[in-house]
């Protein structure tokens, strides 16, 4: 299952208790107006402080003010109005669709726990992808640079001398060995001009940026993510918030630790093969 910055950044709220999402009605550079969502909180000052993100553009071609954000200042409910730090670049309009982040974080530190999340699985849990690579002249090694600029390790090799055989047949690992340093694979002996090579590498599941997505495992990031959001709400605070923080990032940091334990069981009885994902 594949998950934008986005989508997990909400569900990354939800699960934490964090979030609201709702449709404008109206608005202006500085305020959020939403006849219909903001009953949900009755009593008036109680979003101050939050940040308000606007996470779509009713006109669909994503026009400010669409990815910006700013803190809350004054939430009247009898208005159902949010009024906003400083102003955007655009007016809310009646359908933009906003996001509150409950929390005295920015958006780019909820971001940067879901990316520290993806970055704290490496590099027990890593992502499949097979290189192709095409021998121009007889060769006993192949450079990889041009493939991937991130090749971590080699996993296994096939090869298809296409001038005797169309069949792939798999390089025992005694015949070949990968140089990370200078991301090349040498083999005991030259292989034809016109061979194919398809090399399966461990690669590292990408950071995310605005609109990208991962097939990293959810639970896994939801749960680091959990972790990572509460030590950071617990450097923001102080007191018994901060005590509650800490051990909310020791739960999740627990169930995150088990889910990749899971996943690396999983890698481990994975069937390699030359269809491995790309």
């Amino acid at each position: 299952m594949s998950k934008t910055l986005e989508e997990l950044r909400a569900d990354l709220g939800r699960a934490a208790g964090k979030f609201h999402t709702g449709t404008a009605t109206g608005g202006s550079t500085s305020t959020i107006i939403d006849t219909n969502g903001l009953d949900a909180f009755p009593e008036d000052d109680s979003l101050n402080g939050a940040l308000a993100y606007i996470r779509t553009d009713a006109g669909g071609a994503g026009a400010a003010p669409q990815g910006e954000s700013k803190t809350i200042t004054d939430h009247v409910n009898s208005t159902n109005t949010l009024t906003l730090e400083s102003v955007l670049t655009a007016a809310v309009a009646s359908g933009d669709t906003y996001e509150v982040y409950r929390t005295p974080l920015t958006i780019a530190q909820w971001n940067e726990a879901i990316n520290l999340a993806i970055s704290q699985a490496w590099p027990e849990v890593w992502r499949q992808e097979v290189l192709a690579v095409t021998l121009g002249t007889a060769a006993d090694s192949a450079s990889l640079v041009a493939s991937s600029a991130d090749v971590w390790d080699v996993v296994r090799i096939w090869a298809q001398v296409t001038s005797l055989s169309t069949r792939w047949q798999e390089v025992p690992r005694g015949f070949w060995f990968y140089d990370a340093e200078n991301t090349t694979v040498y083999l005991r002996q030259k292989l034809l001009a016109g061979t194919l090579l398809r090399i399966l590498i461990k690669d590292k599941f990408p950071m995310l940026t605005a609109g990208a997505s991962t097939t990293l495992d959810y639970d896994y990031v939801l749960a680091a993510a959990q972790g990572n959001l509460y030590g950071m709400l617990a450097e923001s605070t102080g007191g018994s918030d901060a005590s509650r923080y800490l051990t909310l990032m020791s739960h999740w940091q627990d169930v995150a630790a088990k889910r990749k334990q899971e996943l690396v069981k999983q890698l481990e009885g994975l069937p390699l093969s030359l269809g491995g994902k790309k």
